[in-house]
C-alpha cells in the first residue's frame, strides 16, 4: 500500500508486484496525476504504457488486483476504483465506485461476510492467510495487515498486526 498524500489517494495491490511497480512508475514518474479523478481517468492508458515497458521475456502466472481510493472532487466524496490486470499485463476489469472485496469461497461459512470494523476485517484476513498457507504453501502469504482511513483532509494508516501469528 502506498499513501499519496499530495493527491489524497491510497494505492494498494494484491498479486503480481512487478506490474504494480511499473504502473506506479508510469503514474508518478511520467506525468503525476493531480487528484483521484485524474488518476482514474488515466488508468487504462497508464496500464497500457506500463505493459509496454515490461521486459519481453517476463513471465508470471499471477494477476494484479489494483485498488485506488481517495477524495474525488467530481463526486464530492471518497471514491475508489479497482482494476484487474491479467498475467500478460492487460487490463481486463475496471470497477469504479463499487465495493470490491477479496471474497473467500474456500472458507467455511459466509464467503462475503459483513466486515465493517477493523477487528472483523483483520480476523477475516487472518482466516484467508491461514487457508492460503495450508493450500498454497509455495506462495508468500502473511505479513503485516494495514488499514487506511481516508478523509478529504487526511490519510491515516494503521498496522493492525501480523496476519501469520
Amino acid at each position: 500500500m502506498i499513501a499519496l498524500h499530495r493527491i489524497g489517494v491510497v494505492m494498494a495491490y494484491r498479486g503480481e508486484s512487478h506490474m504494480f511497480k511499473l504502473i506506479f512508475a508510469q503514474c508518478f514518474f511520467v506525468r503525476e496525476p493531480d487528484n483521484l479523478d485524474d488518476l482514474v481517468a488515466r488508468m487504462p492508458e497508464v496500464v497500457t504504457a506500463a505493459r509496454a515497458t515490461r521486459p519481453e521475456n517476463f513471465e508470471t502466472d499471477m494477476t494484479l488486483e489494483l485498488y485506488v481510493v481517495g477524495w474525488s472532487h467530481s463526486r464530492g466524496r471518497i471514491a475508489g476504483a479497482a482494476y484487474t490486470v491479467d498475467k500478460n499485463g492487460v487490463l481486463t476489469n475496471e470497477y469504479l465506485d463499487s465495493w470490491v472485496c477479496a471474497s473467500s469461497p474456500e472458507l467455511p461459512g459466509d464467503p462475503n461476510p459483513d466486515i465493517e470494523t477493523h477487528e472483523l476485517i483483520f480476523e477475516h484476513a487472518r482466516k484467508q492467510t491461514r487457508y492460503a498457507n495450508t493450500v498454497y504453501a509455495e506462495y508468500a502469504t502473511g505479513g503485516h495487515f494495514f488499514v487506511a482511513e481516508i478523509t478529504q483532509e487526511r490519510i491515516a494508516i494503521t498496522d493492525a498486526g501480523r496476519l501469520d501469528d
